[in-house]
Formats: structure tokens, C-alpha cells, sequence
């Protein structure tokens, strides 16, 4: 019994010391006494020795923090976004993409090129997924416009990134229906529909200028005259490419201001896409031939403007007139929110549990949960569910732009590169027991945690989520060693 008083004494003083803290533990659970191994088990619990195992739950509410960390790097990725949407939370979204444009397949005859003439020039897109706001009825419109310079700087290119725009070569508009996106049927017979793993081909056709098409045989021709007369001299670069690159110097599409979606188009899937050039030319017996060149976006020389970003920034909803980017702020709702693409990401304050061996000197950590829940599926313009990393930080370095530190083999820590959305309960949910004694023990100095989506595409895709801030918390199970 005196133990047990003892230890009431400890935890009160803890609670007391909390509350003044900028965690304000609020104890939802009293703490209980597991005398029998069996009780304890069920818990999956290994206490080290009889004092028992404890536990309390915290709202993290009070220590939740928006960031903004504005544009990311985009290319390589073979996803081009485009469209926009607008909604009451993340105000207007908007995507536009921009791409190389490269040689597939051609053959050719360089003594027969100049006689070529234009049948066709066709151009269609597979839609891969749409985020937004829409709905079938509502008409998407893009224009397809040349760019007025090649794409060279790949390496350095962000989602703010933007090239001049030439003349308008092309434009589209089409109802977008959800339900054939990623549509699949078993048991194909017409293959031209479908791809090999049998997903539907929701493709769309632009309707190019008859000047832009002109223009393209005439860079064709152009280059493979060029190309090949030069070959010798241009040592191992692909002479066609090259030169078809100078021609022709990409494409930009540009979304409506009444879009209602942000689609993506997969340019790596090259099999199930097409840029097709049609074109006769008069053989040796002065007869016209028909010929072929398929052409692709090249994903190595592909990039996405997205906005907000550092140059446009938030344009209505509930971050109208944020600018500054690595500036932590709450917003005055209850809600806490993250959107990739635009960057927008939110931070925890795990410092206050620093002070936990102040108040309890012995306090071993057994198990630590840190869950937002009553995250449904419908609150989002976007695609639930999708993994998120949580990246540990200090505020210096977040205001430095540094979002994520990568502790040394020495530090021990146990927070994933990703956790999952569990569609039963609606909740994301991570165990890091290890990470927050490292805290509490003041061997671990990263006590931000920055939530981030877990993507190497995160520059590529648009996903988004709020959740109640008060439906975030930390529960924590603990013993007092002797």
C-alpha cells in the first residue's frame, strides 16, 4: 500500500507538471495496477518488474501547427498533372504540365524523306486518376499550347517552374467520369481497350491545329535530314532527338479556370498512349507510300507547375494571405490539415514530454501510440488512403527549411518511414515507444514531428486530409523501474 501511495504522489505531480506544459496532459484513463501476468499479456505488455504498467492519454490538440514548405522538386517522374479545382478548405488548386517531346519509333529512308506529305497527326492521353471537386457533368477544358524554350535545366525545376508559352497548337474538353479511372474487367477479348493487366484505356484525344501539324512533318523531315547528315559529327548523341528537339521544343498543357479536376497522365506507359505521325512519301517507283512515327513526352524532360506555390500564392479557403513558407502557425479552425503537391503539412510538439522523468525519475516507457483518428475517407478532394511518414525535426531547423533529420546509429528511435490508413476505424496509427522515451530520456533532440505524405512522387500527386485536432493523441503505457 505505501508503494502504491508513493507512487500516487509521483504521478500526480507529473499530471500537475503537464498541465502547466504546453502538452496539458489531459489523463482520459486512470492508471491501473496489472498484478496477474495473464492481464498484462493482453495489453502484449513486459513489465520488468512488479510495480505494474500504467497508462494515460493525451490530446495532442494544443500542440499542432500548420507549415508551409512551399514548392518541391519535379521531374523524372513520367506523372503530368493538369487541371484546377477550387474548394472551401484549400482554396483555388491549380496544375500545369510541361514536357519534351521525343522520338518513339520511325523508320525511315533519308533519300525518300523530302518527298513526305501529312496524313494525320494524333495525340492521345491516358487519364491514370482526378482529384477534385467534380462530377460527369461538368465539362474539363485544356489548351495545348509549344513551348518557347526547350526544357534544359531538369535538374533544378520545381513545382513553382515555369517555361515561356509559344502559340496555341491544340485544345481539348471532355466529361471526366471517375468510375473509369482504373476500371478493371477480367476476362478481356478487346485488347485495344484495355492494357495487358486488363485496366480500362481512358484515353483523350486532343484536336491539334492543322498549322501545329504542318509544322510538325516539317521539323520531322527537318531532322532527319539534319540528323542523319550530321551523325558522324554528333559522337554518341541521338542525332534525330537532338535536332527533332531543337524543332520541336515541347508542350505545355494548360488547364480552364472553371475546371473542376486535377487529372494525372502517366507518360511513362508509353504502350498505352499515342503520338502518332501519319505521312506518305513516293518510293522509287514514284508511288506514295504510307509511313509511320510514333513520338513520346519525355518523363526525363517533364515537370509540373503547381499552385499555391512561393510565386502564387494562397488563393482563397482557409489559408488565404499564408506566404511565408517554414513559419509554423495555427489556423484559427479546428481542424489541422496536409495537402501534397502544394506542400502545405502540419507539426506536433512532443518537447513538453522532456519533463517526464522531472516528476517520475524511473519511468520506462512500454508502449507508445500515437494516432489521429476519425479520418473518413469522404473528407477529402482526393484519394484516401495513402501512407504518411512522420519526420522528426527541432523548430530551428523547420524554420531552416529542414524537415526531416536522420538520427545516428546511436540514437535509437522506431518511428516508420510510413503508416498506414486503416479503413475499419478510420485512423492512422503508428507505436513509437522507443522514439518517445529517447525524449523523455533527453537522448533524442528531434521532438517536432513534421507529417508529411510517404511518396518519392509526392511532387506528382495531390492528396489531401483534415482531421479534428483534438483527435490526435498520444497514449502511453509505463512502469517505474526500482
Amino acid at each position: 500500500m505505501n508503494k502504491t501511495i508513493i507512487f500516487l504522489n509521483h504521478i500526480t505531480t507529473y499530471i500537475m507538471n503537464l498541465l502547466d506544459s504546453r502538452i496539458r496532459l489531459l489523463v482520459l484513463v486512470a492508471f491501473t495496477f496489472f498484478a496477474c501476468e495473464e492481464e498484462v499479456g493482453e495489453l502484449n505488455l513486459n513489465p520488468e518488474n512488479n510495480l505494474g504498467i500504467f497508462f494515460a492519454e493525451s490530446s495532442l490538440e494544443n500542440n499542432i501547427k500548420q507549415v508551409w514548405a512551399g514548392s518541391a522538386p519535379s521531374s523524372f517522374s513520367g506523372l503530368i498533372l493538369t487541371g484546377s479545382y477550387n474548394d472551401s478548405i484549400f482554396g483555388i488548386t491549380k496544375a500545369r504540365a510541361y514536357c519534351d517531346i521525343s522520338v518513339g519509333l520511325a523508320s525511315f529512308d533519308l533519300t525518300t524523306i523530302s518527298t513526305a506529305e501529312l496524313r494525320d497527326l494524333e495525340l492521345s492521353l491516358r487519364i491514370t486518376d482526378a482529384v477534385g471537386n467534380f462530377d460527369s457533368q461538368d465539362l474539363q477544358k485544356f489548351t495545348l499550347y509549344k513551348l518557347a524554350d526547350v526544357i534544359e535545366d531538369e535538374e533544378n525545376l520545381t513545382t513553382s517552374s515555369t517555361i515561356a508559352l509559344g502559340e496555341k497548337v491544340g485544345e481539348i474538353e471532355f466529361n471526366l467520369f471517375a468510375d473509369s479511372i482504373g476500371l478493371e474487367l477480367e476476362g478481356i477479348v478487346d485488347t485495344s481497350r484495355y492494357d495487358a493487366n486488363g485496366f480500362y484505356n481512358y484515353l483523350t484525344t486532343f484536336e491539334l491545329t492543322d498549322s501545329y501539324k504542318d509544322e510538325f512533318i516539317d521539323a520531322f523531315i527537318n531532322s532527319v535530314e539534319t540528323g542523319v547528315a550530321d551523325a558522324n559529327d554528333m559522337d554518341d548523341i541521338d542525332s534525330l532527338g537532338y535536332f527533332l528537339d531543337q524543332n520541336l521544343k515541347g508542350l505545355a498543357i494548360i488547364p480552364d479556370e472553371n475546371n473542376t479536376a486535377i487529372i494525372t497522365y502517366n507518360i511513362n506507359d508509353v504502350e498505352n498512349y499515342s503520338f502518332q505521325l501519319d505521312y506518305t512519301i513516293e518510293n522509287n517507283e514514284s508511288n506514295r507510300v504510307d509511313q509511320e512515327a510514333s513520338f513520346i513526352l519525355n518523363s526525363l524532360k517533364s515537370f509540373n507547375n503547381i499552385t499555391p506555390n512561393e510565386d502564387e500564392p494562397w488563393n482563397d479557403g482557409v489559408f488565404q494571405g499564408v506566404v511565408n513558407l517554414n513559419e509554423p502557425f495555427v489556423t484559427n479552425t479546428e481542424y489541422v490539415y496536409l495537402e501534397t503537391g502544394t506542400n502545405m503539412l502540419f507539426t506536433i510538439d512532443i518537447s513538453g514530454f522532456n519533463t517526464l522523468k522531472d516528476s517520475i525519475p524511473n519511468a520506462i516507457i512500454q508502449r507508445a501510440v500515437l494516432s489521429l483518428k476519425n479520418v473518413p475517407e469522404e473528407n477529402s478532394t482526393t484519394n484516401l488512403p495513402f501512407n504518411l511518414s512522420a519526420l522528426m525535426s527541432t523548430q530551428s531547423d523547420i524554420s531552416d527549411g529542414i524537415l526531416s533529420n536522420l538520427t545516428d546509429n546511436s540514437v535509437l528511435n522506431d518511428l516508420p518511414s510510413s503508416f498506414e490508413y486503416n479503413e475499419d476505424d478510420e485512423t492512422y496509427q503508428v507505436e513509437i515507444p522507443l522514439y518517445l522515451q529517447g525524449i523523455a530520456d533527453g537522448t533524442i533532440p528531434y521532438d517536432q514531428l513534421v507529417f508529411d505524405i510517404n511518396s518519392t512522387l509526392r511532387d506528382a500527386q495531390l492528396n489531401n486530409f483534415f482531421v479534428q485536432k483534438k483527435d490526435i493523441t498520444i497514449r502511453f503505457y509505463y512502469s517505474i523501474s526500482n
